[in-house]
């Protein structure tokens, strides 16, 4: 596995790891980026038949910077896997780059089964998500 430094251009990336492997017969291209520092994430993408690989690099890339340039904690699809654990913990509120069909489905769920509400709202680049702590019923 080489292991290349790059640098130049924003963002700046201190090690790019390439790895391929031959053994995978099938035509196709993925790319899978883990990022580090204070928000570290994975983002992936899977080329779609006639892709090209710059096309699918240009694609990821674009999901990057957008994501680093919005300095939200939380990557917009991990979003919605969030909720329940911090519902059902802590409670709390959590900045991500911005709303997807699925973080609106899981919050939609979760007040018509709690009866508590989910804030968001935006701040700049970002989509503040105010999730309430679980609040037991008692039904005695």
């Amino acid at each position: 596995m080489p292991c290349l430094k790059a640098g130049g251009s924003a963002p700046k990336f201190d090690e790019l790891e390439i790895t391929e492997n031959p053994d995978i017969e099938e035509p196709g291209a993925a790319v899978i980026v883990r990022t580090t520092g204070r928000n570290p994430t994975v983002f992936s993408e899977i080329a779609q038949y006639g892709d090209t690989s710059e096309a699918l690099a240009r694609s990821l890339g674009k999901q990057i910077r957008g994501f680093l340039a919005a300095s939200a904690s939380i990557e917009t699809h991990l979003a919605d896997q969030i909720i329940l654990p911090l519902f059902f913990t802590a409670g709390g509120s959590f900045l991500t780059k911005g709303s997807s069909e699925h973080l609106e489905s899981c919050i939609k769920v979760l007040e018509l089964f709690t009866g508590q509400k989910v804030k968001t709202e935006k701040d700049g680049k970002c989509l503040v998500v105010n999730v309430p702590k679980f609040k037991r019923e008692n039904h005695d």
